[in-house]
């Protein structure tokens, strides 16, 4: 396993510089032709000074590329999508931040979220360019032990302002139900995860069964929520103790569970530490039953914070399981061809079942 997990994620950075040569040699032409028909840019630098300084490792059908005149700190984000799926996804963020934005209550906060400087068309495809905000990757630097706590605990306090503002008590109606649970299973057994475990549609019945009967009429916290809230798409100071900005709100909602974001950072986070894969830690809690102790007194802080009323912990990360196989399948199918990645996130879970 260790050394298919290593060829695999050898081909995945060959194929990653691959797509980065394909994007700067066939972009890198159109950047001054796009820059030209953007006020605010040309203000900064002439046109034909600007250039792709950095093509952003994704396996997405979003191509992110940092952009920027030559010899200038300023920088800019371009968004290319590949499908209409991608396309479909930074439309909704942008009716995301729209929202936010709007939104009196969050008062300074928002100063965190992405600022849409321009959208066009290229090719026949839209693009979009957006302000880069400052501060580093927080998953860069969480890979230093000595901040890894930092970065963690400034990332929490952020995401639960977002929550604390936005928080309403709701009860589990069908609607609700469909949302978090029996949509996100209809999708899994539709698609070709299923053929990897034997017994697959069997468990993912029962799981359907028992959430529903566990949540349902069940008097819940909810609000608005990141939906990918792991440490790459938050923005730090360098020393972890500050968040500048939180990308990526493709997959926010405003009527959703805010422990989905807590576990989606904790396990995140541990990844980082361990190198494991997201579901084998997933898997791992669900056998054990029970966070660690510094994860711990962190979940129970956030539930009191919000009243108490999170989903039990196996149901909180059953749903998220869900959630995250879900968006997986909209906008990274290339990971269902990688038995590595399909044994580790869907199999082992589904034995831990």
């Amino acid at each position: 396993m260790l050394i298919m997990k290593t060829v695999i994620s050898w081909l995945s950075n060959l194929q990653a510089s691959w797509r980065s040569k394909y994007i700067v040699s066939h972009i890198s032409p159109l950047i001054p032709q796009m820059v030209k028909s953007v006020p605010r840019l040309m203000e900064i630098a002439p046109a034909d000074n600007w250039e792709i300084q950095h093509v952003n490792h994704s396996l997405t059908d979003m191509d992110v590329l940092v952009i920027g005149p030559r010899n200038s700190p300023f920088t800019a984000i371009l968004h290319l999508p590949a499908s209409q799926s991608a396309i479909l996804g930074f439309e909704h963020q942008k009716k995301i931040c729209a929202s936010l934005q709007a939104d009196t209550r969050l008062g300074e906060w928002r100063r965190l979220l992405p600022n849409l400087i321009h959208e066009g068309q290229f090719q026949d495809k839209p693009y979009w360019i957006v302000e880069r905000l400052p501060g580093i990757n927080a998953a860069d630097v969480m890979l230093d032990p000595n901040k890894r706590q930092i970065a963690l605990h400034s990332s929490l306090g952020v995401v639960e302002r977002l929550h604390q503002i936005t928080a309403v008590e709701a009860v589990v109606d069908k609607k609700m139900l469909e949302e978090l649970v029996i949509d996100p299973l209809q999708n899994i057994r539709n698609s070709t995860l299923i053929y990897y475990h034997p017994k697959s549609r069997y468990l993912l019945d029962r799981l359907e069964e028992q959430l529903s009967e566990t949540l349902s009429c069940q008097q819940l916290t909810i609000g608005w929520i990141h939906g990918d809230y792991w440490p790459a798409n938050i923005l730090v100071t360098p020393d972890g103790s500050e968040v500048t900005g939180i990308v990526d709100w493709d997959l926010s909602q405003p009527t959703s569970l805010p422990s989905l974001d807590l576990v989606n950072l904790l396990i995140s986070t541990r990844r980082i530490e361990e190198g494991n894969e997201l579901g084998e830690i997933l898997a791992g809690i669900l056998t054990e039953g029970a966070w660690r102790q510094h994860e711990q007194i962190i979940w129970e802080h956030a539930t009191q914070a919000l009243g108490g009323r999170f989903p039990q912990l196996r149901e909180s990360l059953l749903i998220f399981w869900l959630q995250h196989l879900n968006a997986n399948l909209g906008k990274k199918r290339r990971h269902f061809i990688n038995p590595v990645w399909v044994y580790s996130n869907f199999v082992q879970v589904l034995n831990s079942l």
